[in-house]
């Protein structure tokens, strides 16, 4: 009688696309990729509102004005109209 052996296959391989890990935890991609794109669109927005109040004169502003629109329009997705069918 003999036995056959299957290979088992975990699923938190090296080759997982998924996940990360390091030596101290195991993270999600797509959430370590969320998380640090918020904050650092946090820490621009803070930056260039701080900056808006604390410049008297409006040349200065311009630069900081035009970062929050660009970012504005990079965070809020675009309207789609959907089409009635007939």
């Amino acid at each position: 009688m003999t036995d056959a052996v299957t290979p088992t296959t975990d699923t938190a391989t090296a080759d997982d696309d998924t996940t990360w890990q390091s030596w101290c935890l195991t993270t999600d991609k797509a959430a370590a990729v969320y998380f640090s794109t918020f904050v650092l669109i946090l820490i621009i927005v803070g930056f260039c509102c701080y900056q808006l109040v604390h410049k008297p004169d409006c040349s200065d502003q311009q630069a900081y004005l035009s970062v929050l629109s660009m970012i504005l329009g990079v965070v809020l997705p675009s309207p789609v109209m959907k089409q009635q069918q007939q």
